[in-house]
């Protein structure tokens, strides 16, 4: 207590009046908490007592990932929350390691309708959270929406003890599935007596319900299940695919919400009664100046580039001698996919019939959105099956991601070449590989959210378009097998250069020098193109080494 006495009486940026409260303060309640605003006093004259404790945002990722990593694609946002709300998002991270990469997590492990740890850590975890600081609000994406969902359902049922002053979500890429069954009886009984419908309408808070136009793991029409069970629900589509938009626009109608959700004010949109705002692109509306420009940039250059693959599908106005002098808007047109004549790689794998890739350019292509793409083609489901189809237009929004804000029709037209030039298509299961219930996948995952002993049998008996799919035990059997080879390798290389050392010890020579360059060291590069096994090749050449701390 001297100390602090002593302490205030040498701080002179603080008022005189404020540092004697401040002592009174000290001398009623014998507080030591107050040393570290003492602190932030001193060096902020500025900052008053009055001020407001920042409140807390809980932020849920999806399956495959960690909090942090959430947290880091959403920074914007973070961002702005904290300096225009005085909010802080809070990641929360998974329980669970993933059974395909320990260091990722998810929120359960799946089996039929049962969420295994639900209730046992992950409800616990985020009671814990969430009474630990001044939380208002959650968002969730993907496996994390759907946790979300249900916290949101635990909170209409229970108000007062499940997340206590809970006043808005924000589902991103939510689903609809059954409930768990635990997990109903042991927050929902009281409401739901045993059928479903007693629980539509039943959340009363703000929530905004985000969902991508071109999503193709989780839909719109997933997304749209969960409405049901809410007043009033946001609805918020964007032009993207399976993430969280962070653009601009986007942030700022985030925190509109929010405002409006603290403020219990009403959004100002021109939303429906239900009050969705859908910012997928407008076909029929026109590009400005510059982005016409962009567009007609791009088409040119892959005219030039690709002459027997391009075809312009939308009108032209063109001169008497051909030459086109502007587009029609949107602008469409038709690349074909043809096989390269000099590839000899076995490897490769075409569909037996023509495939060609329809694209359309939205008002607002490349600045805000990606172009359309359409797969255009006389193939059967025997010979190019609809998870195949999806398997390719998701390689080539992936290229497109890659360039967001620039002209990138020509990478997403590689990436569809290589993606039969590099054999992808036996890979791909004949059949989209979505659980009944709706996938709860995140951006960089497969079909995870199920049992992991389970999830080598429903491998093996899905079919596959040219190959058969491997099981878990066969993979582990062949790696097994390839570092027994590898050891034989090293070992008998091992013998060889011992050999060679002695004979040159009898014979006089240095052991590790070769003529006057003395002692070799080999640099080996690994070259290839994305996906194509480097760095598992590297991580299993190296497996060795990097056992002994080589």
């Amino acid at each position: 207590f001297f100390f602090l006495r002593w302490f205030l009486s040498g701080i002179t940026s603080v008022d005189s009046l404020v540092r004697v409260t401040l002592i009174h303060v000290v001398q009623e309640h014998h507080r030591i908490s107050i040393f570290s605003t003492l602190w932030r006093l001193s060096c902020d004259p500025n900052t008053t007592m009055s001020e407001k404790s920042r409140r807390k945002v809980l932020l849920l990722h999806g399956s495959r990932q960690t909090g942090e990593l959430l947290l880091g694609r959403m920074d914007k946002i973070r961002k702005r929350l904290s300096k225009q709300q005085n909010l802080e998002l809070v990641p929360c991270t998974a329980p669970f390691s993933h059974p395909d990469d320990a260091e990722m997590r998810q929120w359960w492990n799946r089996q039929g309708d049962a969420y295994q740890g639900l209730l046992e850590e992950t409800i616990p975890l985020l009671q814990q959270t969430w009474m630990s600081g001044d939380f208002v609000g959650i968002m969730g994406f993907s496996q994390g929406a759907r946790l979300a969902h249900l916290c949101c359902l635990a909170h209409a049922a229970n108000p007062s003890d499940f997340l206590p002053g809970l006043k808005f979500a924000i589902l991103v890429a939510g689903y609809e599935a059954p409930l768990p069954p635990d997990f109903e009886d042991v927050y929902l009984s009281h409401l739901s007596n045993g059928s479903a419908t007693a629980l539509q309408g039943v959340c009363s808070i703000p929530t905004m319900h985000v969902m991508g136009h071109t999503d193709k793991l989780i839909t719109p029409d997933q997304s749209r299940g969960l409405l049901q069970y809410y007043v009033k629900p946001q609805v918020y589509e964007h032009e993207g695919g399976h993430h969280v938009p962070m653009r601009a626009a986007n942030v700022r109608d985030y925190e509109q919400m929010i405002e409006s959700a603290m403020t219990n004010t009403s959004v100002t949109t021109t939303a429906t009664t239900t009050a969705t705002v859908t910012i997928a692109p407008n076909l029929k509306a026109k590009p400005d100046e510059e982005t016409a420009q962009l567009q007609q940039d791009e088409v040119e250059a892959l005219t030039a580039i690709y002459p027997d693959e391009f075809h312009l599908v939308s009108k032209a106005t063109e001169t008497n001698d051909g030459e086109i002098l502007a587009y029609e808007h949107p602008i469409c047109y038709r690349m074909d996919l043809i096989p390269s004549d000099d590839n000899d790689d076995e490897t490769a794998i075409w569909p037996p019939h023509p495939m060609a890739i329809q694209v359309t350019y939205p008002h607002n292509y490349p600045q805000e959105a990606l172009p359309r793409f359409k797969l255009i083609h006389d193939n059967n489901m025997m010979e190019f099956s609809t998870g195949q189809a999806d398997a390719l237009l998701h390689a080539m929004q992936e290229a497109g991601q890659l360039e967001e804000g620039m002209p990138c029709v020509m990478s997403c037209f590689t990436a569809a070449r290589d993606f039969f030039e590099m054999g992808m298509m036996a890979t791909v299961p004949t059949t989209s590989s979505k659980p009944n219930d709706g996938p709860p996948l995140t951006d960089t995952e497969e079909v995870l959210d199920q049992d992991p002993t389970t999830a080598a049998v429903n491998e093996s008996e899905a079919p596959s378009g040219l190959l058969p799919s491997s099981t878990r035990e066969q993979i582990d059997e062949c790696n097994l097998q390839g570092l027994e080879i590898a050891r034989n390798v090293l070992d008998q290389m091992g013998m060889l250069l011992a050999q060679g050392a002695a004979t040159n010890a009898s014979s006089g020579e240095n052991a590790v020098s070769h003529g006057k360059g003395g002692h070799w060291t080999y640099n080996i590069g690994l070259v290839g193109k994305p996906s194509a096994g480097k760095s598992t090749f590297f991580n299993a050449a190296t497996a060795f080494a990097r056992q002994r701390d080589d």
